[in-house]
């Protein structure tokens, strides 16, 4: 019975892998789709009948390495945001810079200045960024959770968001001022 569950469970994956394969940019023929769909099911009856060689473990190993290599190719694309941006206001008074470096495996170093001399508000954090899988990276200071939202290219600058968390809570920031804003990238 266990010997089952196991076959079951591999013709699954192999399926879903063969689904998620299948999604790719490349467009076939007609009759290519109807070659690759019986080569298909005749390898699927093929691993069901002979027990294949290919166990369950192989080919979740394989897809992770996949997903790793896509990742790594795309984590290698970040440092386009390293540079100085400078804060989106038409406040008068208002000075506030963020300096960001790709560090390599989704980190960056991050140097945030902010000041309102008129407001007696100013913000200062120096750390290391750290990037999850989208295109958000967080810092903290002390209780506090600071996102940084990279939102791509807009009017042909690079522009970042950033967006806090209970400012009270950090250290680095004094004053009564609305901390979050957008930065836009400043030319080289």
């Amino acid at each position: 019975m266990f010997r089952q569950i196991n076959l079951t469970i591999q013709s699954s994956l192999l399926f879903f892998l063969l689904f998620v394969s299948s999604c790719s940019t490349e467009k076939k023929t007609s009759a290519d789709n109807k070659v690759d769909t019986l080569k298909t099911e005749t390898n699927t009856d093929n691993l069901n009948e002979e027990n294949s060689e290919v166990t369950e473990e192989e080919l979740i190993a394989s897809e992770l390495k996949e997903r790793a290599n896509s990742d790594s190719i795309a984590y290698e694309a970040l440092h386009i945001y390293s540079g100085n941006y400078q804060l989106e206001t038409e406040s008068e008074g208002v000075t506030a810079t963020v300096n960001l470096t790709y560090l390599g495996d989704k980190q960056f170093t991050f140097d945030w200045s902010f000041n309102v001399s008129e407001a007696n508000c100013e913000a200062k954090l120096s750390g290391t960024l750290q990037m999850d899988r989208t295109q958000h990276g967080f810092i903290t200071c002390n209780s506090t959770l600071i996102h940084v939202n990279f939102n791509g290219t807009w009017n042909g600058y690079d522009v970042i968001e950033i967006l806090i968390e209970e400012p009270q809570a950090c250290n680095t920031i004094s004053g009564d001022c609305i901390f979050s804003g957008t930065y836009r990238k400043k030319s080289a």
